[in-house]
């Protein structure tokens, strides 16, 4: 939030060593979700859009509570059309 991505970037890669997914499937998904949302501030849109749809196959994956309007990770995100679609309208699985 403060512009510093690659600090924010180290950051969250170093968070996904500490609980990966394959090991935490319950707040592993949601620190992915954090990270695309750091890619896409961070101009990485087209792989930051990619992991945000990877998560809507991966259980506890959706951005279900990220649905809370004052949740840091939305309000960055609260006028991009592209997460919009994602939490708003996901596809039917």
């Amino acid at each position: 939030m403060l512009g510093e991505h690659v600090a924010a970037l180290d950051s969250i890669e170093r968070a996904r060593t500490l609980a990966p997914e394959a090991h935490d499937a319950i707040n592993g998904p949601g620190i992915s979700f954090a990270r695309s949302v750091i890619l896409v501030r961070a101009g990485r849109s087209t792989e930051g859009y990619a992991e945000a749809a990877r998560l809507l196959q991966v259980p506890f994956g959706s951005p279900a509570p990220f649905l809370d309007v004052f949740h840091p990770e939305v309000m960055l995100v609260k006028d991009d059309p592209h997460y919009d679609a994602l939490i708003n309208h996901p596809p039917r699985l």
